[in-house]
């Protein structure tokens, strides 16, 4: 007769603070039983307990079982599943045996878990947000980033508007904030990437209801500002030479070149972009990942020019709660992207908040800390005519860069 196997199937976790019970479902594996508990494999080692006669495993007869086995597979030999947490961590309350708050709102557009303010990480309270309350979190990162101001500078400012929600919800919050003059913010928008250009009239709305005048620079005013015969011959080189790059690593470059452009023009030292939290995390972490250190931010000097990332302590998901619209449109304009290691280090700047809610800002500001030991961490490149991060170039890197662009 076929052996009856229960649809819940129980695997214990023993550690240093004690042993724990949750459940399995019988069509999954070991392995997605952990996952979905969210016990990284990492971290243990699973056994079956044929027989066991004390609380100790070490005194049990242990075998090593593979968490790719199916869960069903592995009831039928009669024997327990047990795990051992590596180390004395607390993890199970870091995962679970912390409370979790609901804080409920009428209206909400999105949520965000939040580390308690006294008790730390491990007393969450899961936040509903309405569109209001996004934009009072963005506006409060942006004046904080407005209130440390390099001294005796203007705040007169270029903005990089890309029509989605990041530059929408920028722009708003430098308004909002009265610390800015209306008359002296110049958004400006760059058209010559295929997906980016899909937002101009929306960039154009966007800024038309905010009452500002919004700089549109079409294609072949791009070229000619980066000196290229043709904005398209230049895309085609660059997946030439850089195949497993995106296009959008060429626009970054390109956008960065023609906001420094515009604000020369408009005579001002600042550039202000909607780069956000998980933005700025992901590229500490893949600087770090290099041996190098993070680079400045929220201000970060490129040439005469200063860049600056108002944003930078907001969440992605929260700074599109601002104006879902506009940023739901952003979504479903934008090409896809095949970059293995933008997604890696994306995914992993996610995952930090999910691990222990404000972990992200805590390493953000540290890198933001430790970006200070290098003062020029980005120099000219005299055979490029442009700036580059210091150190970060290989010869072979060099090279490409210089048959793009045609350069001797």
């Amino acid at each position: 007769m076929q052996q009856k196997i229960d649809e819940n199937i129980p695997i214990y976790i023993y550690s240093s603070h004690g042993i724990f019970k949750f459940l399995g479902k019988k069509d999954e594996t070991l392995g997605s039983t952990l996952k979905r508990s969210e016990i990284p494999l990492s971290a243990i080692t699973t056994y079956l307990v044929a027989s066991q006669t004390s609380k100790k495993l070490s005194d049990s007869m242990l075998t090593f079982i593979s968490a790719s086995q199916p869960l069903s597979e592995i009831v039928k030999t009669g024997s327990r599943i047990v795990v051992q947490l590596a180390r004395n961590i607390s993890l199970p309350s870091l995962l679970s045996g912390g409370k979790t708050f609901l804080r409920k709102v009428d209206n909400p557009v999105t949520e965000w878990i939040f580390p308690d303010k006294e008790k730390g990480a491990f007393y969450k309270t899961l936040a509903q947000l309405s569109s209001d309350d996004c934009l009072n979190i963005v506006s409060e990162s942006v004046k904080e980033v407005l209130n440390n101001w390099p001294k005796n500078t203007s705040k007169r400012m270029v903005v990089g508007v890309s029509g989605g929600g990041d530059s929408n919800v920028l722009l708003s919050a430098l308004l909002k904030s009265e610390l800015v003059k209306k008359s002296d913010i110049f958004p400006v928008m760059m058209l010559g990437i295929p997906d980016w250009d899909k937002q101009k009239e929306q960039a154009k709305e966007m800024c038309q209801n905010l009452g500002l005048k919004l700089e549109i620079v079409e294609a072949k005013q791009v070229a000619k500002i980066v000196s290229v015969s043709s904005l398209s011959e230049l895309m085609k080189r660059f997946e030439k030479h850089f195949p497993d790059a995106d296009l959008e690593f060429l626009g970054t470059f390109l956008l960065r070149r023609i906001l420094s452009y515009y604000a020369k023009l408009h005579k001002v030292k600042y550039v202000a972009i909607g780069a956000n939290r998980e933005d700025l995390v992901s590229e500490g972490l893949a600087r770090i990942g290099k041996g190098l250190l993070p680079l400045p931010a929220p201000f970060r000097k490129i040439g005469s020019v200063t860049f600056v990332y108002p944003m930078w302590k907001v969440p992605k998901k929260i700074g599109d709660g601002a104006f879902p619209h506009y940023s739901l449109v952003n979504y479903e304009n934008r090409n896809p992207s095949y970059s293995e290691g933008r997604c890696l280090y994306y995914y992993i700047a996610y995952a930090l908040s999910e691990i222990c809610p404000g972990l992200d800002l805590t390493i953000l500001e540290g890198f933001s800390k430790i970006s200070a030991k290098e003062r020029t961490p980005i120099v000219k490149e005299q055979t490029l005519n442009d700036f580059v991060c210091k150190d970060r170039f290989s010869p072979e890197q060099l090279r490409k860069w210089k048959d793009l662009f045609d350069l001797p």
